[in-house]
């Protein structure tokens, strides 16, 4: 997989950043010295604790300064530009605290900048990987492995971020394109030689956050599950609609278990390492379930933008109204079955429209009000898929195919 990345400082600011906020959120969160600060100044008294919350600010406020300093064509090395704010922000604080804060921060930024390391490639490479290894666990109908998969990942930088369209604690954008070079799709020999998958990734370093640092996997996490192993790998692919509810919405539901299974270590994404530096599950978690809920909540957004917050909420609740079928049906687990379906679904040559469609059967056939009849007829396709059957069981009695 090939990564773009330029300029090389920018990168570095990046880096750095990331390395910062990975160091607050293990050691010394925003709330947690706004918490000690105020403890010194309700006793009258400077602890070990109150004092190092006051450098931990000074020095977050200093660095921010420092990586807004304008390099206009600086192509220093990532690990070259994390040495210089190093030394800079130790010439600025030499007392024994800080430098002590200094140190921790230190370990993160050497293995985020190392020269032979990539962390914002490796994520995406992470995200691909684990998705794919959903998708295989659950038997669906995808390539055998990355490199079959051909995702070319592109990362580019932007003074300031694209506005956001919802709530969003991530300022930044991320989708997939897939290319066809020519005549690439005729045979799958040359399929396989050919075609291109791109997962880019637009960030702005002065606004990279801790929040978007949090909610970055989940982001990838949907667009690798819902988009890179979605539908046929070749020039007859349909790309989805970004109002889509079955795309934006439903395997938004998908994307979070299979973010969550990375996170946490668990089969199918046992042998995927996500994040591979010590670091607090919360951190990323509690970020990626508020994007999860803020991407399908049409009360806080504009008029202009409640179209696609209101698909993406209706794909949501179909999901979960399958999940809770199988429930109600005894199966014996209700989400393995409902992932399996997702992934049987989004894999297959069924078009975006079709897909979409199935997502407003399930609301009319497993609702309230559904006439007994119907609802014995899915009730008995749902109960035979959890027991083994394909997924055409269930399109069939849903009438789509």
């Amino acid at each position: 997989m090939d990564t773009l990345l330029q300029p090389l400082s920018v990168h570095g600011q990046v880096m750095t950043l990331w390395a910062w906020h990975a160091y607050m959120a293990m050691h010394a969160t925003p709330q947690q010295c706004r918490i000690r600060k105020a403890e010194a100044r309700k006793s009258g008294t400077t602890t070990p604790e109150s004092e190092r919350a006051e450098f931990v600010e000074l020095i977050h406020v200093r660095l921010k300064q420092l990586i807004e300093r304008p390099r206009p064509d600086d192509e220093t090395p990532p690990d070259s530009y994390a040495s210089e704010i190093m030394s800079e922000l130790r010439g600025f604080y030499p007392d024994p605290t800080a430098q002590d804060i200094l140190d921790s921060f230190s370990s993160y930024l050497q293995y985020l900048t190392h020269s032979q390391r990539d962390p914002l490639r490796d994520l995406c490479e992470a995200a691909i990987q684990a998705s794919l290894a959903s998708y295989q666990h659950h038997q669906a109908a995808v390539p055998s492995d990355l490199r079959s998969l051909r995702v070319k990942i592109n990362a580019t930088w932007r003074e300031e971020p694209p506005p956001p369209t919802f709530a969003s604690p991530f300022l930044g954008l991320a989708w997939v394109e897939s290319h066809c070079r020519g005549a690439c799709c005729r045979d799958v020999e040359t399929h396989l030689r050919a075609h291109v998958q791109s997962l880019n990734l637009t960030l702005s370093p002065m606004r990279f956050d801790s929040d978007t640092l949090a909610s970055l996997p989940f982001v990838l996490f949907h667009e690798c599950v819902s988009h890179v192993l979605q539908g046929l790998w070749d020039g007859t692919r349909e790309a989805s609609d970004p109002s889509s509810q079955f795309a934006e919405g439903w395997m938004d539901k998908v994307a979070l278990a299979v973010f969550e299974d990375a996170l946490t270590g668990v089969p199918p994404c046992s042998q995927v390492q996500l994040i591979p530096y010590p670091h607090p599950h919360s951190f990323f978690a509690d970020a990626s379930r508020r994007l999860y809920h803020e991407r399908h909540n049409d009360t806080s957004v504009a008029f202009a933008y409640m179209l696609p917050a209101s698909a993406r909420g209706r794909g949501v609740e179909a999901a979960e109204l399958l999940i809770q079928t199988f429930r109600r049906l005894s199966v014996g687990n209700p989400l393995e079955a409902f992932l399996r379906l997702s992934f049987a679904l989004n894999a297959s040559n069924i078009s975006p429209a079709r897909r979409d469609a199935f997502v407003e059967y399930v609301h009319e056939g497993l609702g309230p009000g559904v006439p007994l009849s119907q609802e014995v007829d899915l009730s008995a396709a749902l109960r035979r898929f959890a027991h083994g059957a394909s997924a055409h069981t269930v399109l069939s009695a849903f009438n789509v195919v």
